[in-house]
């Protein structure tokens, strides 16, 4: 009983010690815990402290510059890409034209030649007009970095100390009776004087005390010359980068209009195109019916064919009039699009449009 006593005493006590130590354990954690919230609520701090100076820094005249910067190259950059997509479709289509519409259209004036119709209306096919070099070549903006002013202000500066060195040289030359000949200054020469400035402004004869008068009032007059200088063309900075921030936004508008005004030349070219891919189809079937013609009904004048085949005709020709009358329209006029050529598109997908109805119904 006395052993079964002792052990239950044992146990007890280990179980105290235990939830001591826990204890113990939970007081020195609790610190290091508190430690870290203050710290990540410091870094926090740091933080939005350094955001703070980031947009505060955002104010200043050389801020403004850059932003004006990247906002030109920005417009300039998105109007160079229309650019470049403009030209390439430009180019596009004039390889159609030349390698596929102008080859179909050629064969049916030659077909129409041989049945004796010789149409004064029906020429050559015009090459696409749409010329967007007033696009190009128009102004650009430069932005300039800003002069800190510095390099002004030094020489300013020293010059000022430069003169009062000389203006306190002039006086003490004065006052001491010597001639003032810098091609003679010597030591002893510049001692007597500084000793007569000191002197004379109080300070006894001491050429040491005079020295320093006259360096230091030079130092003083060019840091204050300096500070000015710099202080004016901070403010002059100031009203350049609002300027030049003003230019930059009307440059951009600018430049989102001649964004806008080259996605509209170029939607009329894509839709040009389209329409001109539906009179090649057009046309090539008319060939193929005037060739079949010719060959079967073996008459070699309009007059003696078939009716059918002198109403497919006209169609024919009226075909080829239309598609040489909207590619010899303009597409642009003093760099913009052309607002007869966007009419006159309008008009043709309505004719067009009818002979495809024509051809179902």
């Amino acid at each position: 009983m006395a052993e079964t006593e002792k052990r239950d005493n044992l146990e007890e006590r280990n179980e105290e010690k235990a939830v001591e130590t826990k204890d113990e354990q939970v007081e020195n954690e609790t610190p290091q815990n508190e430690e870290s919230v203050e710290e990540a609520t410091s870094e926090k701090e740091d933080k939005s402290k350094e955001n703070e100076n980031v947009q505060s820094n955002a104010t200043t005249p050389e801020a403004k510059i850059e932003q004006a910067k990247k906002l030109v190259e920005s417009a300039d950059r998105e109007v160079n890409e229309c650019l470049i997509t403009v030209k390439k479709d430009i180019e596009e289509f004039e390889e159609y034209e030349k390698n596929s519409l102008e080859p179909i259209i050629s064969e049916s004036r030659s077909l129409l030649n041989k049945i004796g119709i010789d149409d004064e209306e029906i020429g050559e096919l015009p090459p696409v007009k749409a010329d967007i070099s007033n696009i190009e070549s128009g102004n650009k903006m430069y932005v300039n970095r800003l002069s800190s002013g510095r390099g002004g202000a030094f020489f300013w500066g020293l010059l000022g100390g430069a003169a009062t060195l000389a203006g306190w040289c002039a006086f003490a030359s004065a006052k001491a009776g010597v001639a003032m000949d810098p091609s003679k200054m010597d030591m002893a020469t510049i001692n007597k004087l500084s000793s007569t400035l000191s002197e004379t402004i109080g300070f006894g004869s001491n050429s040491q005390v005079g020295l320093g008068i006259a360096v230091g009032s030079a130092l003083l007059i060019f840091i204050i010359i300096y500070s000015i200088k710099v202080s004016l063309q901070t403010a002059k900075n100031e009203e350049i980068a609002k300027e030049t921030q003003e230019k930059a936004k009307e440059y951009s508008n600018k430049k989102k209009e001649c964004k806008i005004n080259l996605e509209n030349i170029d939607k009329h070219i894509r839709d040009l195109k389209d329409v001109a891919l539906r009179y090649e189809v057009l046309l090539d079937e008319k060939n193929a019916m005037l060739r079949r013609a010719i060959r079967i009904e073996g008459v070699d004048n309009i007059d003696n064919m078939h009716e059918v085949t002198k109403k497919e005709i006209e169609h024919m020709i009226t075909l080829i009039k239309e598609i040489e009358r909207l590619i010899e329209a303009p597409v642009t006029e003093n760099g913009v699009l052309n607002q007869d050529s966007v009419a006159l598109l309008n008009e043709t997908k309505t004719l067009l449009q009818k002979h495809i109805d024509n051809i179902y119904n």
